[in-house]
């Protein structure tokens, strides 16, 4: 099982890869155990890795940010409660958006025509992978 750290809400997204040698039902009895946690997929156990780098470990990539934009909501006038809601509401809507509209990434990214941190995307880009992609060849090994 890859755990993340929403589990501790029940709100996880955990894969989980069982012995081929274990019985179905013994599988559903494990999966029952595991739904106080969140989601629990079964997945092929080659891709934990890739489970591990993208899902377990994601949350850490977003985390400090949302608490930065909570803290800039805030001094801008915006009570805790309401930058709170703001942005989760606004996370739910692009994480919608970008993955159940149709529209490509690239026409999704274009819907908002002022992006204040347009010039360090491709530092962004550039981190995720210089750091990323050489942590899941170590795992892999």
């Amino acid at each position: 099982m890859i755990p993340d750290a929403p589990s501790i809400i029940g709100r996880g997204f955990n894969p989980v890869a069982y012995s081929k040698a274990l019985h179905a039902s013994e599988r559903k009895a494990l999966g029952a155990r595991f739904g106080p946690l969140g989601k629990c997929p079964d997945v092929e156990e080659e891709k934990l890795e890739a489970y591990a780098i993208v899902t377990a470990m994601g949350p850490t990539y977003s985390w400090f940010q949302l608490e930065e934009l909570k803290s800039l909501a805030v001094s801008f006038g915006l009570t805790r409660a309401e930058a709170e809601n703001g942005i989760s509401e606004m996370v739910a809507g692009t994480l919608s958006t970008l993955f159940e509209s149709g529209m490509s990434a690239d026409e999704v990214m274009d819907l908002i025509p002022v992006k204040p941190l347009g010039e360090e995307e491709a530092a962004v880009r550039l981190m995720y992978r210089s750091k990323l992609e050489p942590l899941y060849k170590k795992l892999k090994n």
